[in-house]
């Protein structure tokens, strides 16, 4: 299966999908959701919203992006209309 000794990444490759397909999106959500509230209710030493921060935003932003990713990636393999074979992790 697959190109002559490249079975260990073959396997960790399908490992790292089905890890994925483990994890449910939605407490990451919670707790960015949480996070942000945390930021608009907090002021720093100067008296500024945390929120009004752009390091703040852009770690919020990079924090939901990967959240969506990782929920797109399980939609992908929930509906996928067969069980992954291991030629699918070669792809």
């Amino acid at each position: 299966v697959g190109e002559e000794n490249a079975g260990w990444k073959l396997v960790t490759n399908q490992l790292n999908h089905e890890r994925v397909a483990l994890v449910s999106a939605q407490p990451i959500f919670s707790a960015l959701d949480g996070v942000r509230e945390w930021a608009q209710n907090t002021k720093d030493a100067h008296g500024n919203r945390l929120i009004d921060s752009q390091w703040v935003q852009l770690n919020l932003a990079r924090v939901h992006a990967k959240a969506e990713v990782l929920k797109l990636i399980n939609w992908e393999l929930a509906s996928s209309d067969a069980a992954p074979s291991p030629a699918d992790a070669s792809a």
